[in-house]
């Protein structure tokens, strides 16, 4: 079974239309767009380099935080995501990454609410213009830094709350694969997942930016993409790499070894 391959381009250290470039020429069908590297190079030279490439946007990185403790910073901050899930549906993404940002004073409980009431917000938004939410789980190790919803089980729960057709799950091999009870919460998660985001988990793992490309490290990745698979996941894989070391690389390269590190991988 030939499964859809798209990469992400925070994998590849380009400017946003050298990127799409270099991915397309890479024989990837698919791509990962970040919001940021977009607005520098030009928001409409951008999607019409997209356009014309070929690549289907599978997803847009991100919207969020969700952390804000005045009703002031909230609402600017929906505003914000409202904007970025409608550009997710002019550059024809699927799906828009969601990502809860750091706790900071907020109580977990307080945390989650706002959660559960900025989706339940933004779902109708997403579903008015065709694009997913897909809320990710992200390692505890960066807590700090990236999020308050650590663990598949969280994020089920609150998207389960949510109840909205447009509103899911980001399934990240690198975030998720040492979950205890990971199997019976993606089990418990059939119909949720609306993307996935592949890489490796090194032996040795020297900074937070050290993923390593499929099948160089330790991740089970076929028991793990059969499990989410088998839950009703049948979309684009979405190759996301943070790496210090393989940034270095030059981007072809860097993209051969991620094809042929994913064609490794059996399930």
């Amino acid at each position: 079974m030939k499964r859809l391959l798209a990469m992400n381009q925070i994998g590849i250290q380009l400017e946003f239309g050298d990127a799409v470039r270099a991915i397309k020429a890479a024989g990837y069908g698919g791509i990962g767009i970040w919001y940021d590297s977009l607005y520098k190079y030009g928001y409409d030279r951008g999607k019409r380099e997209l356009r014309d490439s070929g690549l289907v946007n599978c997803v847009a990185c991100f919207i969020g935080f969700f952390n804000q403790t005045n009703e002031a910073d909230y609402r600017r901050a929906r505003d914000e995501d409202i904007r970025k899930i409608r550009e997710a549906a002019d550059l024809g993404a699927l799906s828009v990454l969601a990502v809860s940002g750091p706790r900071g004073s907020m109580r977990q409980e307080e945390a989650d609410r706002q959660v559960v009431r900025a989706l339940n917000e933004l779902g109708p938004v997403a579903a008015e213009v065709g694009v997913k939410i897909a809320l990710e789980s992200i390692h505890h190790m960066y807590q700090d830094e990236w999020t308050f919803i650590t663990t598949l089980r969280q994020a089920l729960r609150l998207v389960d709350e949510v109840n909205h057709p447009a509103v899911g799950l980001m399934f990240d091999t690198y975030h998720l694969w040492q979950e205890p009870g990971l199997l019976d919460t993606i089990k418990a998660a059939k119909g949720r997942f609306v993307g996935a985001q592949v890489n490796d988990w090194l032996p040795v793992t020297r900074s937070g930016n050290d993923r390593g490309i499929m099948s160089e490290g330790v991740i089970p990745l076929g028991e793990l993409l059969a499990a989410v698979e088998q839950a009703g996941f049948s979309d684009w894989y979405d190759v996301e790499i943070f790496s210090d070391e393989l940034w270095a690389l030059e981007p072809a390269n860097f993209l051969r070894r991620c094809r042929a590190g994913w064609d490794k991988v059996r399930f």
